[in-house]
C-alpha cells in the first residue's frame, strides 16, 4: 500500500503543481480511508457486478458507501441502493443472477454456497428485482428467502420478479398500454394497483408467507401482499411482467456484454426488444 500511495502522489503532484500542500494532504487522507475501506471488504465476496448503469452503491455496516462499477464485488451484509435512473445486474457465486431496477434498496442478509450449509437470505426494502436461481436454490430451496416489509417469499427452483410499491407502480401501469392483461384462475380481483408487494413467477414455483398463511404461485400467476392481504390475483399487472429493465435478467453473458458495449438504455422505451 505504501508503494501505491507514493506512486499515486508523485504523479498527482507532477500534474498539479498549482495545488496547495493542504489540498494534496486532504486528498491523500481521503485516499487512505478509501483504501482502508476496500481492504476491510477485500475477502469473502459473494458476487460480482455484470453490468451497471447510473449511480449504484453498496454499503456494509459501519462503513462508507462504495460506488459499484462493472466487476465490483458485493458482500454478505451489503445494502445495495440504485438511484432514480440506476440499475444493476449481479451474478452471485452460486451462478444465480439478480437484476435491481431504479430506486431500489436491497440487502444481502446471508449468502453461503458451502455444500451442505447453503443459505441465501435477502431483504427487498423498496423497489424491484428479478432473480434467476442458482445452485443454492437447487440443492436446498428451503434455505432461500426474500423478505419484504409485508411478506416473505420462498422458491422452488425459479425465475421470478418482485416489486414493493407505493404509488409509483400505479403510474407505471399506464405506460404499458400496448400489452394485454394476463388473466389467471386466481380469485382475488385487484382494485387498480394499490401499494404493496407484487411477485410474478416466470418459471418454477414461488410462495408468499405472512404469519401462518402461505400462498403458492405458478406461472403466469402473481402474488399480491399488503399489511392485511396475501393472495394470488385474477389479473396480472403489466408493470411486473413487462418491465424492460427486469427483462435484462433473462439475457446471457454475451448478450449482456453487447448491451453494455452499445450503452443501450431500456428506461427510455417500454417496448424494447428484450426477450422474456
Amino acid at each position: 500500500m505504501k508503494n501505491f500511495i507514493s506512486t499515486y502522489f508523485t504523479g498527482f503532484i507532477d500534474e498539479s503543481r498549482g495545488c496547495t500542500v493542504g489540498v494534496i494532504l486532504r486528498l491523500g487522507f481521503s485516499l487512505v480511508l478509501l483504501l482502508f475501506a476496500a481492504s476491510t471488504t477485500a475477502a469473502g465476496g459473494v458476487g460480482q457486478v455484470v453490468i451497471v448503469k447510473g449511480v449504484v452503491s453498496a454499503q456494509a455496516a459501519d462503513q462508507p458507501p462504495r460506488v459499484l462499477g462493472k466487476g465490483s464485488e458485493v458482500f454478505q451484509g451489503d445494502k445495495i441502493t440504485t438511484a432514480k435512473k440506476g440499475f444493476v445486474v449481479i451474478r452471485l457465486n452460486d451462478k444465480s443472477k439478480i437484476t435491481l431496477r431504479p430506486s431500489t434498496e436491497f440487502v444481502i442478509d446471508k449468502f453461503d454456497d458451502t455444500e451442505g450449509a447453503e443459505a441465501a437470505e435477502f431483504n427487498l426494502i423498496k423497489g424491484g428485482l428479478r432473480a434467476l436461481s442458482g445452485a443454492i436454490a437447487k440443492r436446498r430451496p428451503e434455505s432461500y428467502k426474500l423478505k419484504t416489509p409485508v411478506a416473505s417469499l420462498g422458491i422452488r427452483g425459479t425465475d421470478y420478479s418482485a416489486r414493493y410499491c407505493e404509488s409509483e407502480c400505479e403510474l407505471e401501469e399506464g405506460t404499458y398500454d400496448q400489452y394485454e392483461l394476463i388473466k389467471t384462475e386466481c380469485p382475488f380481483p385487484l382494485d387498480g394497483v394499490p401499494p404493496g408487494l407484487y411477485a410474478s413467477v416466470f418459471e418454477g414455483v414461488i410462495f408468499g408467507k405472512k404469519g401462518n398463511e402461505v400462498v403458492n404461485i405458478e406461472p403466469p400467476q402473481t402474488l399480491y401482499a399488503s399489511q392485511s392481504k396475501l393472495s394470488c390475483v385474477a389479473l396480472v399487472p403489466k408493470f411486473i411482467r413487462y418491465d424492460p429493465i427486469l427483462k435484462l435478467n433473462t439475457l446471457g453473458d454475451d448478450a449482456l456484454e453487447l448491451f453494455d458495449i452499445l450503452r443501450d438504455d431500456p428506461t427510455q422505451r417500454q417496448d424494447c426488444a428484450v426477450p422474456g
